[in-house]
């Protein structure tokens, strides 16, 4: 049972070496960069460079980018998912105009045209808030 685990492994190894040759990648861990090639990607993440093109550029896997980062304490760039929170200030006050106008007597029809959105969209948030049913 030894010997076929670690043939399976071995093999495994392997098939991840093989990976890395045919994907271009120069380096598998943070030993084989050298200090100045460490620099050199730190310096391109915080000009603002994607991330894909530091990856492309200096030939490393993705997940080594990111151990580059947190090894030297490089805060990491927001995305588009943690700037959400306005997006969610901006909808809840689209929620309250349409709560508003709707108590107004104005239509699903006049606050879709006025507001921009889809009739549907307006009933959705209507029932949801309780309004409609």
């Amino acid at each position: 049972m030894l010997t076929i685990n670690y043939l399976f492994i071995s093999m495994k190894r392997n098939n991840i070496f093989m990976k890395t040759i045919l994907a271009g990648v120069d380096a598998l861990n943070i030993e084989d960069l050298s200090k100045e090639k460490i620099e050199e990607i730190i310096n391109d993440y915080r000009k603002g460079l994607p991330v894909k093109e530091i990856v492309k550029k200096h030939k490393i896997y993705l997940a080594l980018l990111y151990e580059i980062l947190r090894k030297y304490n490089i805060p990491l760039r927001k995305t588009e998912k943690q700037k959400m929170p306005t997006h969610k200030r901006k909808k809840k006050a689209i929620i309250k105009k349409i709560v508003k106008m709707y108590r107004r007597k104005m239509s699903i029809y006049k606050i879709s045209k006025q507001l921009g959105l889809p009739t549907s969209t307006v009933y959705y948030i209507l029932k949801r808030q309780g309004l409609k049913k």
